[in-house]
């Protein structure tokens, strides 16, 4: 029995915590990758344990050929991955789903807020494939003194953009797409190019001294993981303020952030990133650290309990 993972569209790279983990899959359950209608074909007549069909924006390929491809395989379990709270269900896959229910919904998130049809509910955190033991120090490396975020443009944090994406003493790594999206809401920043090679020692990251973290405001109340730019700064000794709007979910996910470095205007956020004091930030930080280290140690067992009852029972 085959255990495949049923692409709905083409992903470059692998930055983002979530192709980590088909990665992942692929060590160690032998996963197979389906991205074309050829691969499909292969499998048309072999009997299939899983298929894993993971998230995906924008336009789908051949769906119609996938949904199909879903529907001549009864016998297989069926494991749907979304790692964000705000993702509707393709219409065509949503037709099937409606009739035979998803075996596992696999999220990042405590709630839905659009509904899905499934059997069984589960939480993983694969943001934490994105926290890197590097065991190496970054202090010498840094070159930067002014706070940088980098990522793509949410609605959901939009007021929190204007709150502190408008001082040219910010700098904001993001796509040329984003940055029309950034300035159509009055962000008034430093724009740089898309971080690249997270992940490597020499990831431009390590420049950098100070960073910030915000979150969807509904996130607040809907739980959600740590988001992958967490994980990140801590791998390279990057120091994080927290705006004051995230502590419901750092008092869930089990952590306890020093008051130092909370912070509720873009004036805390400056007046605080400064070099002389990254030295008393940065251990300050130490003990999320060691935590997140710890959680992502953790993924492999907890990951492994989970999809051996899926696979195996």
């Amino acid at each position: 029995m085959n255990n495949i993972i049923l692409h709905l569209r083409y992903n470059k790279g692998r930055l983002s915590a979530f192709l980590r983990f088909l990665d992942w899959l692929k060590s160690h359950y032998n996963f197979i990758d389906i991205w074309t209608i050829q691969q499909m074909n292969y499998f048309k007549d072999k009997k299939i344990n899983i298929i894993f069909i993971p998230y995906s924006f924008g336009l789908i390929d051949n769906i119609e050929q996938k949904a199909k491809f879903i529907e001549q395989h009864p016998e297989a379990k069926i494991i749907r991955y979304f790692n964000d709270y705000n993702l509707s269900e393709n219409n065509s896959l949503n037709k099937i789903f409606l009739k035979r229910p998803i075996d596992y919904l696999i999220t990042n998130y405590e709630r839905e807020i659009i509904r899905k049809s499934y059997k069984h509910r589960i939480m993983l955190n694969v943001n934490c494939l994105t926290m890197f033991d590097f065991r190496k120090n970054f202090f010498a490396k840094k070159k930067y003194e002014n706070p940088i975020y980098w990522g793509t443009f949410r609605k959901g944090r939009i007021d929190y953009f204007k709150k502190y994406l408008t001082d040219k003493d910010i700098f904001l790594s993001t796509s040329v797409r984003n940055i029309i999206k950034y300035k159509s809401i009055g962000v008034n920043t430093q724009f740089l190019r898309p971080i690249k090679k997270i992940g490597s020692v020499n990831c431009s990251l390590k420049d950098f001294y100070f960073t910030f973290y915000i979150e969807d405001k509904v996130t607040h109340n809907n739980y959600n993981y740590p988001a992958n730019r967490f994980y990140e700064a801590l791998s390279y000794d990057i120091v994080m303020f927290y705006d004051i709007n995230c502590k419901n979910t750092f008092t869930k996910y089990g952590i306890e952030i020093d008051n130092d470095l909370w912070i509720d205007s873009v004036e805390e956020l400056k007046s605080r990133a400064n070099t002389k004091y990254y030295v008393d930030f940065l251990y300050k930080q130490k003990k999320l650290k060691e935590f997140a280290i710890a959680e992502r140690e953790r993924f492999d067992e907890e990951a492994k309990k989970i999809f051996d009852n899926i696979i195996y029972s």
